[in-house]
């Protein structure tokens, strides 16, 4: 069963159908470098490398770089027929083979044609790359060959209590450790986020690449050549449960992987809850008042200004895409790639280089009609401040000392952006205050509804006999009714 598993694996379609569901929304993104296509680039690297304005070396990397490396990305409903016909797709020039052209699979699905992380739809695998024959490695790695290698893994797993991978494939220079789990939509990012890097610190003395954990990464298909080690992806392991490839529930890997589990969670942030209350209770403040002017006890969620920024970045495209370019008023389109960049640089932070790919990507929705020299100038300042932001400076504003980066209220965005209501019901965050508390009493009423509670109509049906007033039908008063035992009025 196990050989007869692993021969199946070694097809692309059937290894690639395990993580993307062909009958769901959304995109997949194949990718390739062929030996004509690295030589040149390499050419045009060295080239770059020698140009003396920086400007236009800026958003230029090493695998996007011209022929170097190519992709393409396809509706999930053609995931089969790509992955089957592999040589119809990837773009072969003359005197370039099979054995010396890489081929990759996006492991992510995305909303739209771009592998980009704001545009991320749903994911259902984790995994970790291990990479042991980088020229860094220690030399205990760069000995080991696969089975060795598959050992230390389950033992690995064994001694963590991790759960084993559904899948192991030998890329030529090292193992990817793929666990099949149920398909999670991008609200579930953080989490997803944080097991992928408690995986790759758990096998980090083996060789795990920190830099191959995010959701738009790219990872070599089974069945193709690596040409750096002249071997075959193959799948050398896969764990089976009655028969069927072994899926794991999210929770439960999670809660096998990071330190605390969902419930754990709830209990500490109850428990330091009661500790701020009790505290406030001692000084004499057992309230505390914020932003909107409501009290509230304290068990708010830990603010996240990166999460917070990512939703308002999905604001942004949402509003950009309810305003075509041809109705929008002049200069809507300048402040609204001005705030998203913004909200781009809070949420990656100090990372330059991933805010260059993903605002490339969200640029391009926003203000489709710009050449890309435009979109670059847009953003000089905002990466300016990145790097204020990067070596630990603060402005001072108004008396408060304040992040480098622009980071608005959102009233004064939807007055910049001049939002209307109902473009407002399409954004999560960027919101008039009367719909935020509308949307916060809908939460609570669900939430008392899932504890059981009735709705105001079905109450009322079920106490209509109470609303009648039956002492009316029998001229008596309220008192006299009840004091006489509540009797039925004649029919």
């Amino acid at each position: 069963m196990q050989s007869a598993t692993l021969f199946a694996l070694a097809h692309p379609e059937i290894e690639g159908g395990l993580y993307h569901d062909e009958n769901r929304n959304g995109y997949f993104t194949l990718g390739w470098s062929t030996k004509s296509g690295r030589n040149a680039a390499a050419a045009a690297i060295e080239r770059i490398n020698n140009e003396p304005a920086p400007e236009k070396r800026q958003f230029l990397r090493g695998k996007d770089l011209g022929a170097g490396y190519c992709q393409h990305s396809y509706p999930l409903s053609e995931l089969h027929h790509v992955l089957s016909n592999l040589q119809q797709h990837v773009e072969l020039s003359s005197g370039d083979h099979w054995n010396t052209t890489s081929i990759w699979l996006s492991q992510g699905a995305f909303s739209r044609p771009n592998r980009q992380k704001i545009n991320l739809a749903h994911i259902a695998v984790c995994w970790v790359d291990l990479d042991l024959r980088h020229e860094n490695s220690p030399l205990r790695l760069q000995r080991l060959g696969r089975e060795p290698a598959v050992s230390a893994v389950l033992d690995r797993c064994l001694t963590y209590g991790i759960p084993r991978p559904s899948i192991t494939l030998w890329t030529g220079r090292g193992l990817v450790l793929k666990w099949l789990i149920d398909v999670l939509p991008k609200s579930a990012y953080p989490r997803w986020a944080a097991v992928q890097r408690m995986l790759v610190e758990a096998f980090g003395d083996l060789g795990a690449d920190a830099s191959a954990r995010d959701a738009s990464r790219i990872l070599r298909l089974p069945g193709t050549w690596n040409p750096k080690s002249g071997d075959v992806c193959e799948p050398v392991h896969v764990e089976t449960f009655w028969g069927e490839i072994t899926r794991y529930d999210f929770d439960s890997l999670a809660n096998s992987v990071l330190p605390y589990t969902r419930e754990q969670i709830q209990m500490l942030r109850m428990q330091r809850a009661l500790a701020r209350q009790q505290r406030a209770a001692r000084l004499e403040h057992h309230l505390r008042v914020i932003e909107s002017g409501q009290r509230t006890s304290g068990n708010l969620l830990k603010f996240n200004p990166a999460r917070l920024a990512w939703l308002q970045v999905d604001d942004y495209r949402a509003l950009a895409a309810a305003r075509p370019v041809n109705l929008r008023k002049e200069g809507w389109t300048n402040t609204i790639v001005w705030l998203a960049a913004s909200a781009l640089a809070v949420a990656v932070w100090a990372d330059a280089e991933r805010f260059d790919r993903e605002f490339m990507a969200l640029a391009s929705e926003l203000a489709p009609h710009w050449p890309t020299y435009r979109v670059i100038q847009s953003v000089s300042s905002v990466k300016a401040r990145m790097r204020l932001m990067a070596r630990g400076e603060w402005v001072e504003h108004k008396g408060k000392k304040c992040p480098p980066v622009y980071t608005p209220r959102h009233e004064t965005i939807l007055q910049e952006l001049d939002v209307k209501d109902d473009e407002a019901e399409r954004l999560s965050v960027i919101i008039p205050s009367d719909l935020k508390r509308e949307r916060e009493a809908q939460r609570k009423k669900s939430v008392r509804m899932a504890k059981g509670a009735l709705s105001r109509e079905t109450w009322l049906a079920e106490h209509a006999q109470q609303n009648k007033k039956p002492w009316l039908e029998l001229g008596l008063s309220r008192a006299t009714w009840y004091r006489k035992g509540k009797p039925a009025a004649q029919a």
